[in-house]
């Protein structure tokens, strides 16, 4: 009912994640029913299959639910490509059967880049209700050692790596989604994740990241991007405390981008002479 609510004054628009590790199609059935039938029509984007099932971790999985079971369901010791394209054909058929116009995504990888197989099989699948290609990233991680090229500091969230390279390693994919007919969406993005870094996830390298990265991404003719945001985490672009809204830097970045998309917008071819070492962009 709160959700609800939330969604009929915001005018929000939602991606609906079915958990994928219960192995539980029932489950999902009563989840997406509910969803279809209380909110607002046309709200619902798709129902994305799973969470980042290429990165699956049993141990991980245990430490969070504190056991070996969810539901009084296994833990399943692996996800692979062919086990994951198994669960999503069950879970498009159970659905289907109540709902022939579900939409569906997937397979919302954590490591597109390494794991492109996973979306090439799942077009290749033809799997019917499958409406989109998702995929999460983020340049870099505040879960690893200093030592680490993944380490996230400022200088390296104002390098090509964490926005125009990135957005180029996801053009094949794109492109390859295009063809298959249907559109491609990061439905996590962010420059840190692990709910990022201090002094780094909330100073202002995030506002130049953020529409630098975007811009890429639409050159890159990415159809849509959601950021990640998790309450109490310092990589969100804004918090809320006991005075209010707190704006945080890359709110500003992303405000910026909004602003620059105005109706009939386009982006434009653009050259800019200018040394590599500076690390400039332009978009026009």
């Amino acid at each position: 009912q709160l959700t609800t609510g939330i969604v009929h004054q915001l005018g929000v628009r939602l991606i609906i994640d079915l958990n994928l590790i219960t192995n539980s199609p029932a489950t999902a059935v009563a989840w997406a029913q509910a969803a279809v039938t209380r909110l607002p029509q046309k709200s619902i984007i798709g129902f994305e299959i799973g969470n980042e099932p290429d990165i699956y971790s049993q141990s991980s999985w245990k430490r969070v639910t504190a056991g070996d079971l969810i539901a009084g369901r296994a833990l399943p010791a692996a996800l692979t490509l062919n086990s994951y394209l198994s669960d999503f054909r069950l879970y498009a058929s159970t659905l289907r059967a109540v709902d022939s116009h579900l939409p569906l995504i997937g397979p919302a990888l954590a490591e597109p880049r390494r794991h492109w197989p996973w979306v090439r099989a799942l077009l290749a699948a033809h799997i019917p209700g499958l409406s989109m290609v998702s995929v999460h990233r983020y340049p870099y991680s505040g879960c690893v050692r200093r030592r680490s090229a993944s380490f996230p500091t400022i200088a390296r969230i104002l390098s090509p790596h964490a926005s125009t390279v990135l957005a180029a390693d996801l053009a094949p994919m794109i492109a390859a989604t295009h063809r298959a007919g249907l559109p491609f969406r990061l439905t996590e993005l962010n420059s840190v994740t692990c709910g990022g870094r201090p002094r780094v996830s909330d100073t202002f390298a995030t506002a130049l990241w953020a529409p630098d990265t975007l811009f890429a991404l639409l050159r890159a003719r990415a159809d849509g991007v959601n950021l990640h945001v998790r309450a109490n985490t310092i990589n969100a672009p804004f918090a809320f405390t006991p005075r209010g809204l707190f704006a945080r830097p890359l709110l500003y970045g992303l405000i910026m981008f909004s602003r620059a998309l105005a109706d009939g917008s386009a982006l434009l071819p653009a050259h800019l002479g200018a040394t590599p070492s500076l690390n400039l962009h332009t978009w026009v």
